[in-house]
């Protein structure tokens, strides 16, 4: 199910964007990752690169990624996935803080993804995981499951 060949996704914004805003919007479907961003800076919340309230589901992968970089603190925040295979954020770059603030995890493999590197710290704020029913119709009588995956509510290092 994970058949990934460079960076495909719906939107990848991290190779040389900058300046750029990048709000309420959708990705469905896509393979890999709805969104690859550089993340935010949480001193400076509306800086050049703001990401506010978009929405990833049905990824085959991370409903958003955020580029490694080394602030004194990145943030993804505002944003919700559903239906991805993966984590709903995956932020870990050795940043002196890393925070995922206000973020909707709702059956997502991995729920939320934020990782410490470099002996910095690893913050979740105001978030919410939302799990689904084993009862429910994903997987109906005589269907294959390959889709239906073991899930967790919060990755933490």
């Amino acid at each position: 199910m994970l058949e990934y060949f460079g960076w495909v996704g719906g939107f990848t914004l991290s190779e040389m964007n900058r300046k750029m805003t990048v709000k309420d919007n959708i990705v469905a479907g896509a393979w890999h990752h709805g969104f690859h961003i550089p993340p935010t800076k949480c001193e400076n919340d509306n800086g050049d690169f703001v990401f506010k309230r978009n929405l990833a589901h049905s990824i085959s992968g991370y409903g958003v990624i955020a580029l490694n970089v080394a602030n004194d603190c990145s943030m993804i925040k505002d944003f919700t996935a559903y239906k991805v295979t993966e984590t709903a954020i995956m932020l870990g770059g050795a940043s002196g803080i890393n925070r995922g603030k206000n973020i909707k995890a709702i059956d997502t493999r991995y729920g939320i993804g934020v990782f410490s590197a470099g002996g910095g710290n690893a913050e979740i704020i105001n978030s919410s995981v939302y799990g689904e029913l084993t009862g429910n119709m994903d997987c109906p009588q005589g269907s294959p499951c390959d889709h239906c995956m073991e899930a967790r509510g919060i990755l933490l290092n």
